[in-house]
């Protein structure tokens, strides 16, 4: 087994690569360096040449209080996503529908460049507490608390979405935990859906065209 031994300029010490006991079907594999230095906080990874490596970072959109939530804000947002997602975060604070009475369930849709979809979501939750309940949910998008209306009510939930392979970009799994306050109601959940083109684009929207009201807010954040 080869190394290479980087030594350190004092204390005697020192960095070693070594290389495989074997490599696969034994054949002579590269591993090409970036041309610069990159920037802090990136990471090295495989380009679009396997062997070839280039500098990555971690990217992330945000929406904050004032494009989504504040005093009968428009009930759909859509929101436009990069290509190559690896992993994605939503996380929502003390968001509630306007004063209409009722529930009116917060809900995720995505889409690809022909569109959001709205059709073959799957979905499984457990809800415990005031209106303890469990069951398949929607098939026409993913459905995250309750959004109360009057009352106070308000939902908190944090939202995860990966590609169920690595290679796939239309296949999307998903989980979610949620709580409303107004009702002390606990929500877990999880679920998938397969588009029929690469994401592009995520909707966030309440149930019955009911606006956002209040002084939470909802941020997202990806890895691409």
């Amino acid at each position: 087994m080869s190394e290479v031994r980087l030594t350190a300029d004092s204390g005697g010490g020192y960095v070693e690569l070594k290389a495989p006991s074997t490599t696969a079907s034994n054949a002579a594999k590269s591993l090409v360096l970036p041309n610069d230095i990159g920037s802090a906080h990136q990471y090295l990874k495989n380009g679009s040449t396997a062997g070839t490596l280039e500098f990555g970072g971690i990217s992330g959109y945000t929406i904050d209080n004032s494009t989504l939530i504040g005093s009968n804000d428009v009930h759909t947002h859509t929101v436009s996503l990069p290509s190559n997602i690896k992993s994605l975060w939503m996380c929502a604070y003390a968001i509630s529908n306007d004063s209409s009475s009722g529930n009116h369930p917060f809900r995720v849709r995505i889409g690809d460049s022909g569109g959001i979809e709205g059709s073959n979501y799957t979905s499984s939750m457990c809800t415990a507490g005031s209106n303890g309940a469990s069951g398949a949910s929607s098939t026409t998008e993913w459905e995250l608390g309750w959004s109360t209306g009057g009352g106070g009510d308000t939902n908190t939930f944090m939202f995860h979405m990966w590609p169920a392979h690595p290679s796939d970009d239309k296949t999307w799994a998903v989980r979610w935990t949620a709580h409303q306050h107004g009702w002390t109601i606990n929500q877990i959940g999880t679920g998938t859906k397969v588009l029929s083109g690469a994401l592009t684009q995520m909707q966030l929207y309440n149930e019955g065209d009911h606006h956002f009201d209040g002084s939470g807010y909802i941020r997202i954040w990806w890895i691409i």
